[in-house]
């Protein structure tokens, strides 16, 4: 909005440099006082006119360019932050074809309702829960780090998908898995997180799906 306004004070600024240089036109006529109004216009239609310049040059064309490269890390970022979330579902459903749009949420939490994260992980050495909490530090630092230095260069979903993946219950809470060492009939009512953690990963993975290039 600042800017539209500077844009158009410029306009004004032309056009009045234009009428009293260029045409024999003189808005407040030609008597002694009104040919010094006359002069003051033209005086500071050129000190605006050329301090605009000035601001364009030395201010609105560097920022642009520093705002471009700005926008080209956040798009990093957040393909950074997909591709984690991606991992994320991978580790809890190695078989799943996660490429395809139509991952079924049913299906997905069918397998994780019924994996131990405590087991060895396809990752290295890690447990899968351990895995898990690798990539919630680095998901939950690359946010943070968008959201203190880079709001200013995101755009609206951006921002509020970081916020809500900040908030959800995957980044929100500790991973408190299903214990399978339980006697079966343990196992349901022993206090656990695991469903809500994987359901939210799914949910902000398919999120991500619509807002990150």
């Amino acid at each position: 909005m600042n800017q539209i306004i500077a844009i158009v004070f410029l306009f004004l600024s032309i056009v009045c440099i234009i009428i009293i240089e260029l045409t024999n036109l003189r808005p407040f006529g030609v008597a002694y006082n009104a040919d010094g109004i006359n002069r003051i216009i033209l005086t500071l239609s050129y000190s605006y006119t050329a301090a605009y310049i000035f601001y364009f040059l030395h201010d609105w064309w560097p920022m642009r360019f520093r705002r471009r490269i700005a926008q080209n890390y956040v798009e990093r970022e957040m393909r950074q932050i997909k591709e984690l979330l991606r991992l994320c579902i991978c580790l809890l459903y190695p078989f799943s074809s996660i490429s395809e749009t139509d991952l079924s949420k049913d299906k997905f939490m069918e397998i994780v309702g019924q994996t131990d994260l405590m087991e060895p992980s396809f990752v290295g050495s890690k447990t899968i829960i351990e895995q898990l909490n690798t990539y919630k530090k680095e998901i939950t630092g690359i946010s943070e780090s968008l959201m203190s230095s880079y709001k200013g260069t995101m755009s609206r979903k951006e921002i509020k998908f970081i916020d809500q993946l900040l908030n959800s219950f995957f980044i929100a809470n500790n991973i408190n898995p299903i214990n399978f060492e339980l006697q079966d009939e343990y196992i349901d009512i022993y206090p656990n997180n695991q469903l809500n953690v994987c359901e939210s990963i799914y949910h902000m993975y398919k999120k991500a799906q619509s807002i990150i290039l």
